[in-house]
């Protein structure tokens, strides 16, 4: 008689410890069967989280080859109670359990690096505003993060389900990045709003975040307003910041360069680097102020010493142009090889478009410009 026979909805599955490949024949030997039934809510097959639990020890997580299957979310993107995962009738699943021997450790983000590596992702049509709201997009950690934190995922997901708010936002980067989990921006929500309705500001930052560039959910400036004006009111620069960029851009509030700086002074007397280059935006494109390329360059630098990148070719658009400087295309071009080597693309653009040129008249002069560069 064969399992169907007995129950005819019968999930199997099988052990492997975290630190094992989704393929690995040794698990082969240990399948065993849990029942699913038909959720009456979404009328999906699923098996419940408590009857995986009854069955193994120390559960993980469980996954389909190498996907981590999500628990299934409500409307409001929390997981539903009790919590509940997809079944897959005729897969065996692999049920994943803490390894007895080493614990994989797994490289996370700092938490303030979410905040450093965001901003606003509109660009003006005017060639010289290439540079001017930060360059610095959302994106993988850099190398310097990669192991500054390391946190076992299966402590962290125990921690959050407690309630630790540092935690719930280390577990939301993890869905967010993919770092140890199948990326899911849901889940990353889910996790990230347990922590914000705590009142903690970066987990508010980033659920706005969230909304603001359309990561599982519908884009929407309101709410990315909202969520960021409650971190910016507890003085949290990175949020401050971004309320800036909001006014700026008009996303979510009428555009008002006033506001816009406003916000931005708040960010950047708290040394926010992305503050203080869109300050110096501000005065560079004359927006709400006259234009002033003199307080322009005075608040690149600021933002550069910091590492900005998008300071540093702001320095050398000044410098090509001649705008509050003498003009300088060497010069120029050092701050945009700067730039670039920090991951600035329209620096590299530059700089390649300049490396190119022909210097036919004096064929010595580019070798001895490119020096300066490459010794």
């Amino acid at each position: 008689m064969t399992v169907p026979d007995i129950h005819p909805h019968a999930q199997a599955v099988r052990l492997f410890y975290d630190n094992e490949q989704p393929v690995s024949a040794s698990a082969f030997s240990n399948i065993i069967h849990i029942a699913y039934r038909q959720d009456p809510s979404s009328g999906k097959d699923i098996i419940l989280w408590e009857d995986i639990k009854a069955a193994f020890d120390e559960v993980m997580h469980v996954r389909c080859g190498s996907f981590v299957l999500p628990f299934l979310k409500g409307s409001d993107f929390k997981n539903l109670d009790p919590l509940r995962i997809a079944a897959v009738p005729g897969i065996t699943l692999d049920v994943v359990i803490k390894s007895q021997l080493d614990v994989r450790r797994m490289s996370l983000r700092p938490q303030e690096a979410l905040s450093n590596h965001i901003s606003s992702s509109s660009r003006s049509t005017e060639e010289h505003e290439l540079f001017n709201y930060s360059d610095e997009s959302f994106s993988p950690a850099p190398p310097e993060y990669s192991s500054i934190i390391t946190q076992d995922l299966r402590e962290t997901e125990r921690k959050a389900r407690l309630g630790d708010k540092d935690a719930q936002v280390a577990l939301g980067d993890m869905y967010k990045d993919g770092q140890g989990v199948l990326q899911d921006y849901q889940s990353a929500m889910d996790w990230y709003l347990k922590a914000a309705n705590q009142g903690l500001a970066r987990a508010q930052l980033n659920v706005g975040y969230l909304h603001d560039c359309g990561l599982g959910v519908p884009q929407d400036y309101t709410q990315a307003k909202d969520w960021y004006f409650q971190a910016a009111e507890q003085g949290y620069a990175p949020a401050q910041n971004l309320v800036g960029d909001l006014y700026a851009n008009g996303h979510g509030v009428p555009q008002d360069y006033a506001q816009a700086m406003y916000w931005y002074l708040k960010a950047a007397n708290q040394e926010d680097p992305s503050a203080q280059n869109s300050i110096g935006c501000l005065h560079h494109n004359g927006q709400g102020i006259p234009k002033d390329f003199f307080q322009a360059m005075v608040w690149y630098q600021k933002a550069s010493d910091q590492g900005n990148i998008s300071a540093l070719a702001n320095i050398g658009w000044l410098h090509e142009h001649g705008q509050g400087v003498s003009k300088d295309e060497t010069k120029a071009m050092e701050w945009y090889k700067k730039a670039a080597d920090g991951g600035h693309a329209g620096a590299k653009e530059r700089f390649d478009k300049w490396e190119r040129r022909d210097y036919s008249v004096d064929t010595g002069k580019k070798a001895r410009l490119l020096s300066r560069f490459f010794n």
